[in-house]
């Protein structure tokens, strides 16, 4: 993956960074300098956004912070938060968002609230700046753990046949595709998640060097900012050729610009493409081929593919599964144990020849 991509994407959310913390307390600040080597710059920023939320509420409900703005906040009224005022928070995040528009929150999103407002206030806690972290010993929402849409290899075919082709796709769609020359791009950046296993950040991040046609294998950096590499087919690696040799070129990059998928119109012509134009696309093709919940398809869905089709080639190896898709827990790898064990429940009754 480009690091000069990676870099990039890591400023633009800095600067979100320091304009949230530009009015908060110091001690967010000193928070944030001493994790943010350990975390991804987007996960900061969410975290930064979630903390803010909290700050906020605690303006407006709790008499210890009663006409204090956000800079003037310090360990003082920070220490005296306790679980009731944590709980009294999640309690508000049911029903309610910041700007009080009404809006029920889901169990995942009341999670994610409480690893933020938990890391943040074990960081004060350890540094002894406060006397007890509130949130350490909050109910907790785990987050709900649903099937993973996927394709098998078979639906995975007739999806690439249909991005390759453009079948399913309205006349004015058809006609896009073939004025831009995008048909064969839009193909490869659907397979090499599809076959890989790279996210879509990944994919969109990836340079002309970060190619090894020698090894067969592809340059990315994990989450977590880890290099990583994955390993490509012979056939991808031939068609990558051809579309670096054939068709790149057709979307006129400048010599400096070594992002592998381009921009094929526009102002931005010969630019990287963006995960937001991927994401639309993907979301695109798998209307037109009629897959299944194809307004739920995503990037993700063709990770998912991936690691489903990994599993059963493995023969359920869980490990393998866990190394291919660059997951540094194992816990996050067993949702595809169970949507694996879900499919052979499904099957029992079709290998019986009375049923």
């Amino acid at each position: 993956m480009s690091k000069e991509y990676r870099q990039r994407i890591d400023a633009k959310n800095n600067m979100k960074i320091e304009q949230y913390l530009s009015d908060m307390p110091m001690l967010v600040d000193k928070y944030v300098t001493s994790t943010a080597r350990t975390k991804a710059s987007r996960t900061m920023l969410s975290y930064i956004q979630k903390i803010r939320h909290f700050l906020e509420y605690m303006r407006a409900n709790h008499p210890a912070f009663d006409g204090k703005t956000l800079s003037d906040i310090t360990r003082v009224e920070l220490d005296q938060i306790t679980i009731d005022d944590a709980e009294d928070f999640l309690a508000f995040l049911f029903s309610h968002q910041l700007d009080c528009i009404d809006k029920t929150n889901s169990n995942n999103t009341v999670e994610n609230y409480i690893s933020a407002l938990n890391s943040f206030f074990r960081f004060l806690s350890k540094r002894e700046e406060i006397t007890k972290n509130p949130f350490e010993d909050v109910q907790r929402y785990h987050k709900k753990v649903t099937k993973p849409l996927f394709l098998d290899k078979k639906e995975s075919l007739d999806f690439y046949d249909h991005v390759m082709t453009g079948e399913g796709l309205s006349k004015k769609e058809q006609m896009y595709r073939d004025k831009h020359d995008i048909s064969f791009r839009d193909y490869l950046i659907c397979k090499i998640m599809g076959t890989t296993g790279i996210r879509v950040s990944e994919c969109v991040g990836l340079n002309l060097d970060d190619i090894d046609f020698k090894n067969k294998s592809l340059s990315i950096i994990r989450k977590g900012k880890k290099k990583a590499h994955v390993y490509i087919s012979d056939t991808l690696a031939r068609e990558l050729t051809e579309y670096i040799e054939d068709v790149r070129p057709l979307f006129h990059p400048l010599d400096s610009e070594q992002a592998l998928f381009l921009v094929s119109v526009g102002k931005y012509k010969g630019c990287r493409l963006t995960v937001r134009s991927v994401q639309r696309l993907i979301k695109k093709y798998a209307i037109a081929a009629g897959v299944s919940n194809a307004s739920e398809f995503s990037p993700h869905t063709l990770r998912h593919s991936f690691a489903m089709n990994a599993m059963k080639e493995s023969g359920g190896n869980i490990r393998l599964t866990q190394q291919l898709l660059g997951h540094e827990s194992i816990t996050t790898t067993t949702v595809y144990v169970q949507a694996l064990d879900d499919e052979l429940r499904e099957m029992r009754n079709k290998m019986d020849p009375n049923e």
